[in-house]
C-alpha cells in the first residue's frame, strides 16, 4: 500500500470518526433534549435578547417583520418587552403597559404574586399567543407542558440541534444552541385553512433570537418605564373600553383636520377634499387578521361608489410603518386603495384610534360614525351609513 493510499484511509477514517461523534453528541431523545433547554434556562440569571418576528405567506411572496427587544433579571425579578409600537415592564409588583394602539394612557396593576409565566399571562392574556419559547422558560413556564408527542429533528446547517411537535395552531421546531442549549429559533408553521370563506395560508412564523447578554450584570435602568406623559389606569376594562368611548365621541363634532403624504408621496388635506363623504380607515400590520380582512372590504365599498359615481372618499390611514411593508400587504390583498401614511401617529392621536382597524365615516365635515374595531357585516354596514348619509342624491350605494 503507498503512502497516499495510507494518508487517504487515515483522512477518511478520522472524518467518519468526527461524524460518528458529532452524531452521537446529538443522539439522544427529545425528553433529554427537552430537559437540557429547560435547565439551561432554569439556570439563567440575566438575558438580553433581540428578536426578529417574521410571517411570510404566499409561498414567500409576502413577508412581514418585527422587531422585540426582550431583558430579564432574574434577582430582581423583573422583564421587560419593547416594541416599536408597545412597550411592557414586569417588575417591583407590578406590571406596566402601552400601546400606540391606546394614546394618552397607560395600564398600571398589582400582579398579585411573584413574577412567573403563570403570572404574566394571567395579568397580560394577549401573551399567551404569542411564540416565545424563551420567556416562557425563562418564567418558568414549559412551552411543551401540553404537547404529547415532542421529537427530536436533524441538526441544521448551523449544526443546532432541534426539538419538534404539534400544537392546535400548527407544527413547532426550536432550533437550540448547540453549547449553552438556549433557543435560537423558533418556526411555527401553520397549514391552509378556510378563514370567512376565503382560503388563507399556509403561514411561516419565524422568532429569530440574537442574544446580547447572558448571565452577565447589566443596568436595573433597562427596566424603567417611560409613561410618555400618559394617564395611568388599574384595569385592562378602563385601558380599552375607555379609548372606545373616547372615539365615538368624536361624532357629532367637526372632523379634526388631517394633513398627511400618501404612499406614493402626494399631499392630502381632509379640508380640501371636495367629496360629501370620507371614510378613514386606521390600520397597521400589527393590527392583526381585522386589519388585512378589512381592506379588501374597504375596496369593495370604494369601487360601488366609483361605478354610481358618488361623491365618496375611501382612505386607508397607515399608522407609523414602512411604505415597503405596506406596498406588500396592498400587493397581496389586490387593494387598490390610496392609502395615507401617518408616520407619527398624530392623525391617529386626535381621531383618538384605539383598538385597530378603526373606521371613520365624516359627511360634510363632521365626524358621522366610528366603528372601533371591524364591525360585522362590514361591506353592508358602511355602505348601509354611506346611503343613509347621501340620501338625497340619485343614486343608492345599497343596491348590488
Amino acid at each position: 500500500m503507498t503512502r497516499m493510499s495510507q494518508r487517504t484511509i487515515l483522512n477518511v477514517t478520522a472524518l467518519a470518526l468526527m461524524f460518528t461523534t458529532a452524531h452521537a453528541a446529538w443522539a439522544i431523545d427529545a425528553s433529554e433534549l427537552r430537559s437540557r433547554m429547560t435547565d439551561a434556562y432554569r439556570q439563567t440569571q440575566t438575558y438580553r435578547a433581540t428578536v426578529t418576528l417574521e410571517q411570510t405567506e404566499q409561498q414567500g411572496r409576502w413577508k412581514l417583520a418585527q422587531t422585540l427587544e426582550i431583558a430579564y433579571d432574574r434577582t430582581s425579578s423583573s422583564l421587560r418587552f419593547d416594541r416599536p409600537d408597545m412597550l411592557l415592564v414586569a417588575g417591583g409588583k407590578m406590571l406596566r403597559y402601552r400601546s400606540d394602539l391606546v394614546p394618552g394612557r397607560h395600564l398600571e396593576m398589582s400582579l398579585g404574586s411573584p413574577l412567573d409565566w403563570t403570572t404574566l399571562i394571567s395579568r397580560a392574556p394577549f401573551l399567551a399567543r404569542q411564540l416565545m419559547p424563551d420567556v416562557t422558560m425563562l418564567l418558568g413556564g414549559d412551552p411543551l407542558a401540553t404537547v404529547n408527542n415532542p421529537r427530536t429533528v436533524d441538526p441544521d446547517g448551523n449544526g443546532r440541534p432541534g426539538l419538534r411537535y404539534d400544537t392546535e395552531q400548527g407544527t413547532v421546531t426550536l432550533r437550540l444552541d448547540s453549547d449553552s442549549y438556549l433557543v435560537r429559533e423558533a418556526t411555527l408553521e401553520k397549514p391552509a385553512a378556510a378563514e370567512r370563506g376565503r382560503y388563507v395560508g399556509p403561514v411561516t412564523q419565524t422568532y429569530t433570537i440574537t442574544i446580547s447578554r447572558h448571565n452577565e450584570q447589566f443596568e436595573q435602568e433597562s427596566f424603567d418605564f417611560d409613561t410618555a406623559n400618559s394617564l395611568a389606569v388599574s384595569s385592562w376594562g378602563t385601558f380599552l373600553s375607555g379609548n372606545d368611548a373616547d372615539a365615538t365621541s368624536l361624532v357629532g363634532q367637526d372632523a379634526p383636520g388631517l394633513e398627511l403624504r400618501t404612499l406614493e408621496g402626494r399631499f392630502y388635506r381632509l379640508s380640501n377634499d371636495s367629496h360629501d363623504v370620507v371614510v378613514l380607515c386606521f390600520w397597521a400590520t400589527h393590527g392583526g387578521p381585522a386589519c388585512y380582512r378589512v381592506l379588501p372590504e374597504l375596496q369593495q365599498i370604494a369601487d360601488q361608489a366609483q361605478q354610481d359615481k358618488l361623491p365618496v372618499s375611501v382612505y386607508a390611514v397607515n399608522m407609523k410603518e414602512d411604505s415597503d411593508e405596506v406596498k406588500q400587504v396592498l400587493q397581496v390583498k389586490s387593494v387598490t386603495l390610496p392609502v395615507l401614511m401617518d408616520k407619527d401617529g398624530q392623525a391617529a392621536q386626535a381621531y383618538r384610534v384605539g383598538p385597530l382597524p378603526q373606521i371613520v365615516i365624516i359627511h360634510k365635515g363632521k365626524v358621522a360614525q366610528v366603528h372601533v374595531g371591524q364591525p360585522s357585516d362590514c361591506v353592508a354596514t358602511i355602505k348601509t351609513q354611506i346611503a343613509d348619509l347621501l340620501k338625497d342624491t340619485d343614486a343608492a350605494l345599497t343596491r348590488n
